[in-house]
């Protein structure tokens, strides 16, 4: 019962979101929204709703990554073009079992319309 217990803890501590994957920051560059499966379409084009992307341009890309990355926008937050962002990447392909496979947006920073959006009531 005790080894299943540990097994149990080991497997958690490996499936846990982020457990190889490191935040990195950047600005929303563009918006798209998947059409069909392959179909990215920008969505200032589109009315359909699906699952939305965002081109970003890392900050401080690391050492052989790629500047710009396309990541998966969560539904609750409202990224727009110029926003600052905290980016999830993607572990390696070569990875034997990825722990993440899509890179994708974290967390809002800075909005590109601090200041400039109405006030809500």
């Amino acid at each position: 019962m005790q080894i299943a217990r540990v097994l149990v803890l080991v497997t958690c501590g490996l499936a846990a979101p982020g457990a190889s994957a490191e935040d990195n920051l950047g600005r929303v560059r563009g918006l798209y929204v998947q059409a069909a499966p392959g179909v990215l379409v920008e969505r200032s084009m589109t009315h359909k709703g699906g699952q939305q992307w965002a081109d970003v341009e890392l900050v401080a890309p690391a050492a052989g990554e790629r500047a710009r990355v396309l990541v998966q926008v969560p539904r609750d937050l409202p990224a727009r073009a110029g926003d600052l962002v905290a980016v999830q990447l993607a572990g390696p392909r070569n990875e034997a079992v990825p722990l993440l496979n899509v890179s994708r947006i974290t967390e809002i920073r800075s909005s590109a319309l601090a200041g400039l959006e109405p006030a809500t009531r």
